[in-house]
């Protein structure tokens, strides 16, 4: 129902194009997954809002880049962070996005932050460590009278380190 300023469904998921997920309907629905990145350096998209529904979930990150946040609902579960991208060879991964939030006054449970990503191996032969993971995303706030905050993610694995060749 609706068009583009949808009552009653969910939005659409985020693209390369426009990596924000689509907001849910206004009456039923939930936010749109943001965009899972394709592209070093590009963050995922934020998961699109919700009115009465669960916010999107965040894209995951490419590599070494953060995921992105989850989207924000009124009433619902916000929507859990992206995961960060994996390191590249010997690079820190990226940060988890945080958690969506829960905006209205009665009831809703704040999104999980998203899982850092994993650092990158050592480059082979050289002897070189692994990069660090990333940070965990914040967990999403909830201002419900019956509401609870969503976890932080957890961080990323270290990468393995490489043996010099010999």
């Amino acid at each position: 129902f609706g068009g583009t300023g949808i009552l009653i469904g969910n939005g659409a998921d985020g693209t390369m194009a426009d990596p924000t997920g689509g907001a849910g309907g206004l009456w039923f629905g939930d936010g749109g997954s943001g965009w899972d990145s394709t592209v070093a350096g590009d963050a995922g998209g934020a998961g699109g809002v919700a009115y009465d529904g669960n916010g999107g979930e965040g894209g995951e990150g490419f590599d070494g880049s953060d995921g992105g946040a989850g989207g924000n609902t009124a009433y619902g579960i916000g929507g859990e962070g992206g995961e960060g991208g994996v390191g590249t060879a010997g690079d820190t991964g990226g940060d988890g996005g945080t958690g969506g939030n829960v905006t209205g006054s009665f009831f809703g449970i704040g999104g999980e932050g998203g899982t850092g990503g994993e650092g990158g191996a050592g480059a082979d032969g050289t002897g070189d460590a692994g990069g660090d993971g990333g940070t965990g995303g914040t967990g999403g706030t909830s201002v419900a009278y019956y509401g609870i905050d969503g976890n932080g993610g957890g961080g990323g694995a270290g990468g393995a380190g490489e043996a010099r060749g010999s």
